[in-house]
């Protein structure tokens, strides 16, 4: 079973990142979005339920962004799917944009947050590091993480990957957790800073304590890599809590473990069952996984052709290619 660990800029491309373009609709209120209360699941819910596709992003990103400064994963990436879902209806927000870009110039960093988000979707680069510098000059530390992932990437800010490492330090000394996580991968590879495995492993100790879960998932698997002096009783422990908290990389990994017996007992129907959930979860790759072990069944586990097939199915269509073929073949 491969191991899942994250690269820099990958908790803004597997959360941040992912803000939908959705239709033009009637006109009205949709900045900030009328939200029925502070909770993210609330606003959550009365998106889905929204019929107006530009209402319906509003309070998608509003719950989104709540879910992630408060680090509740699970919530955060159940919004990233309403995101997804509308912008394959609907190219355009025109008037939610105009709104976003007027509460943006008023100081409202979330309102810049978004309006940077939603130009990166619509691959206007050339507009999007304005609202996002305007939103780091304030002290929003996702938006300067967000900067420093287009600074390392040279899609919406000028390549420069000593200003990502600065705006990384930055973020993360404030308080950001998800810099920290992508900070310690730039210090595990050498990405614009020595190489120095020490001070990856300090950044992901702050940024699992700090409850961010791919913090907890990427920290296991360094303890689960080094040399000496593994740890692999308090590896399985971080994993649990990542994949409890809704980190679907730490429950792949946990599967693998159980699946291949690496620190824990052999548990194949508890590794199915965790390959389940990272597949309904968006993991096209716990979709694949899950649908195997259902093809060959064995240790607990029984063996179910047709609901195999329906998962290879699946993980094929998520865009997990491998499983293609098998989704193909009688």
């Amino acid at each position: 079973m491969s191991n899942c660990m994250t690269a820099a800029g990958g908790v803004l491309a597997g959360a941040l990142a992912l803000l939908v373009i959705a239709g033009s609709a009637q006109a009205g209120k949709l900045w900030p979005a009328p939200c029925p209360t502070k909770a993210a699941k609330a606003c959550l819910a009365r998106a889905k339920r929204a019929k107006n596709p530009e209402l319906a992003v509003a309070l998608a990103a509003t719950a989104y962004v709540r879910a992630l400064k408060r680090y509740e994963t699970a919530l955060a990436a159940r919004a990233r799917e309403v995101f997804q879902k509308v912008s394959k209806a609907h190219r355009k927000l025109p008037a939610l944009e105009g709104q976003l870009r007027g509460a943006c110039k008023r100081a409202d960093t979330n309102a810049c947050l978004v309006l940077g988000f939603f130009l990166l979707q619509t691959k206007r680069y050339a507009e999007v590091a304005p609202p996002l510098r305007r939103a780091c000059a304030a002290k929003d530390s996702y938006a300067c993480l967000a900067l420093a992932t287009e600074h390392e990437k040279g899609r919406g800010a000028a390549k420069d990957q000593g200003k990502a490492i600065a705006m990384l330090q930055k973020a993360c000394t404030s308080g950001n957790m998800y810099a920290c996580t992508n900070l310690a991968y730039d210090y595990g590879a050498g990405h614009g800073v020595p190489k120095n495995r020490t001070k990856a492993i300090a950044l992901l100790r702050k940024a699992c304590r700090g409850k961010d879960m791919l913090g907890c998932n990427n920290l296991a698997m360094e303890l689960l890599q080094m040399p000496k002096a593994r740890d692999t009783k308090r590896a399985i422990a971080l994993l649990r809590r990542a994949c409890d908290g809704g980190e679907m990389n730490g429950c792949l990994n946990l599967a693998g473990r159980y699946h291949d017996a690496a620190g824990v007992p052999r548990n194949w129907p508890k590794a199915l069952a965790l390959f389940r959930r990272a597949c309904d979860n968006g993991k096209a790759v716990g979709c694949f996984y899950q649908a195997l072990m259902l093809s060959r069944g064995g240790h607990g586990v029984k063996k179910r052709a047709a609901r195999a097939k329906k998962r290879f199915r699946r993980a094929c269509q998520g865009g997990y290619a491998k499983a293609c073929a098998r989704a193909r073949s009688r």
